[in-house]
């Protein structure tokens, strides 16, 4: 409803969207391609800008509707519904992340007009690669949260989380390029595992993309969301039993 009462604000984020792989396709004629980027950057930097678009929804959103809520003062009345608090982190992301999605497809679209190359049986397994992604950068959304629910601010946790995650998880070039002691923190980050596994899956050459496997991001992001998740919810949990208890839950 709030989407369909300012349609305006849905375009313009279709618009930026649309404009993102229109820079990296003229960025890709001034780059030299090669093996390390999976023999052609411009693909290489459109999935690695479709990535981090979808991952930074799912890790932003939760947290945003949460401060909205606390800002118009609607966070209590949303507490008193039948609903368990720890099912909240994923009833109030749902349309969220749709909305990711449609600007990802819309990328997507613009990027397959100018020319993108990539293997199309690979697909599956990419978008199966990103769900999971999603849902790890959902989990470090929520316990982001958690945080803001009492302090009222999170924000530069994530924006320092956001701006590490573009530089070491290889968004817009290979991780190989970096200092060895620099690369071994990229492997901290969810994101680095799902670029370079789509880029393997999606690219004609990507097995020559430095990073891991399809088959080993897929069990490590498996292994974070079994540990995270939980971790996540229980805080969220707690973090809420202790605002009540405080009366801080309907503070603006």
């Amino acid at each position: 409803m709030e989407a369909m009462a300012y349609p305006l604000a849905v375009v313009m984020v279709w618009l930026t969207a649309a404009i993102s792989p229109i820079i990296y396709y003229f960025v890709g004629q001034l780059v030299a391609s090669g093996p390390v980027v999976g023999g052609d950057y411009f693909t290489f930097a459109v999935i690695g800008m479709v990535g981090q678009m979808a991952m930074s929804g799912a890790l932003q959103s939760f947290g945003s509707r949460v401060d909205g809520y606390v800002q118009t003062g609607t966070f209590e009345t949303l507490l008193v519904e039948p609903v368990s608090w720890r099912l909240l982190p994923f009833g109030i992301v749902g349309w969220p992340i749709v909305q990711s999605f449609m600007n990802v497809s819309v990328a997507a679209v613009v990027a397959v007009a100018l020319g993108i190359n990539v293997d199309v049986s690979g697909l599956p397994a990419a978008i199966f690669i990103l769900i999971m992604g999603i849902a790890a950068s959902h989990a470090i959304g929520v316990l982001a949260a958690s945080v803001r629910v009492l302090s009222k601010r999170s924000d530069p946790i994530l924006g320092l989380y956001l701006i590490a995650g573009t530089v070491l998880s290889g968004v817009l070039f290979p991780i190989s390029v970096l200092p060895e002691p620099v690369r071994v923190l990229s492997y901290f980050f969810p994101l680095t595992y799902v670029l370079a596994a789509t880029r393997k899956v999606l690219m004609p050459g990507g097995d020559l993309v430095t990073g891991p496997s399809a088959l080993e991001a897929v069990i490590l992001l498996l292994v974070f969301l079994v540990v995270v998740y939980p971790i996540a919810l229980w805080l969220f949990g707690r973090a809420l039993d202790y605002g009540r208890k405080l009366g801080v839950l309907g503070g603006y």
